[in-house]
């Protein structure tokens, strides 16, 4: 399995001697099909680089000086024994960008075992949005290969991921020319997946959620949206009263309100009489999905957007159906015991692995460092 990005995808590496001499992808592998992007094609330039890392590296004196890994792991456990010792294993923060569920539940037993709580997943702000929208606690999935529209906020699918192989095979190689999907694009430069969207709305850095809205505006004021799913699916998009008998603002009103086509590209910098356009092409397609990505979840306001792109799955009715969104099913693992280290804490409400107890948009990152910075444990 390729490792140099999320995807995954599968290789076949080709041995002389037992060692690796080429690599591509693997015919028998349901996500690629024997596709690689330059990245994965390139595997053994960065396996055989003359400037990579061979060892461990210990800096001293501002220099980096090479170790084994049994000198390293001594004196990393050396380290965190010390202060274990000296009860100050809550101090000990790790930091995260391995996708995998199982590193982290790892890794989370492991800072317990020191008395810490401070562990951040570098992707887990990008889980939040969708535990706000839906309740649930993974990124979804789109069913590209089954759309007949796809509109991308900020998302390269074919350069950045998440699976951009899988994006490639699933818009263009699995399918004859007649029969390709529509691709959208909103973003703020021309990039390869830009070049290949029929449109191509070029918008102000960190204002996708502001164009999202406002073409959700469009498609409740026209009506063109699926008042089956909204009825039966969703909550909060009429006015409602609450426990305490004040009348707050509901979704359709929120739009009609605030996210006017005017108001909505004067915010991205746009033609007012794109949005509408846009809009439409939604409403007429048989199976649109929209994703959002890159650039559009790189800012502050990461989490507005991707909610308020989810919304629009949600208004035409693309969540749970072909060629919309797909809902991850959990996997039936078996639990791991309960740690049990005496005086460990339990899941920490702000870092812990669950998305819900985390601050509305905060980035698990951010989070690490304010903990650091204020002394807290």
């Amino acid at each position: 399995i390729c490792g140099l990005c999320e995807g995954g995808c599968g290789l076949s590496v080709r041995l002389v001697d037992g060692l690796p001499v080429g690599v591509k992808g693997s015919t028998r592998h349901p996500l690629n099909l024997g596709g690689l992007c330059p990245a994965g094609l390139a595997a053994l330039d960065v396996l055989y680089a003359p400037e990579r890392l061979k060892t461990p590296l210990r800096r001293k004196d501002n220099r980096h000086e090479p170790c084994t890994w049994e000198e390293a792991y001594t004196e990393i456990a050396d380290r965190l024994r010390a202060l274990q010792s000296a009860g100050r294993g809550s101090q000990v923060g790790a930091l995260t960008e391995d996708p995998s569920q199982l590193f982290q539940d790892l890794a989370e037993r492991f800072t317990q075992g020191l008395h810490s709580t401070s562990f951040a997943r570098a992707g887990g702000a990008r889980k939040l949005p969708y535990w706000l929208a839906q309740g649930i606690e993974e990124v979804p999935g789109f069913d590209l290969a089954n759309a007949d529209l796809v509109f991308s906020f900020g998302l390269d699918l074919f350069e950045d991921g998440p699976a951009p192989v899988y994006m490639t095979e699933a818009m263009i190689g699995r399918r004859p020319t007649q029969k390709r999907a529509t691709l959208l694009y909103a973003g703020t430069r021309l990039s390869t997946t830009a070049a290949k969207a029929s449109e191509h709305v070029l918008i102000r850095p960190g204002t996708h959620g502001a164009l999202a809205l406002g073409i959700a505006h469009v498609l409740v004021r026209e009506g063109r949206y699926d008042r089956e799913f909204v009825a039966q699916h969703t909550s909060g998009f009429e006015d409602w009263v609450d426990d305490d008998g004040r009348r707050r603002m509901g979704f359709r009103g929120l739009l009609l309100e605030r996210y006017y086509p005017d108001r909505a590209a004067l915010l991205c910098g746009c033609d007012p009489a794109i949005i509408p356009r846009l809009a439409r092409r939604l409403a007429e397609a048989s199976a649109p999905v929209v994703v959002a990505g890159g650039e559009a979840t790189s800012g502050s306001n990461a989490t507005t957007t991707s909610m308020a792109v989810q919304a629009i799955n949600a208004l035409v009715g693309a969540i749970g159906r072909p060629g919309g969104v797909v809902i991850p099913p959990s996997i039936p693992f078996m639990p791991l015991e309960p740690i049990r280290v005496p005086g460990a804490p339990g899941p920490d409400p702000l870092l812990g692995p669950a998305p819900q107890r985390g601050a509305f948009g905060i980035d698990p990152i951010e989070a690490l460092a304010q903990r650091v910075l204020g002394g807290s444990h």
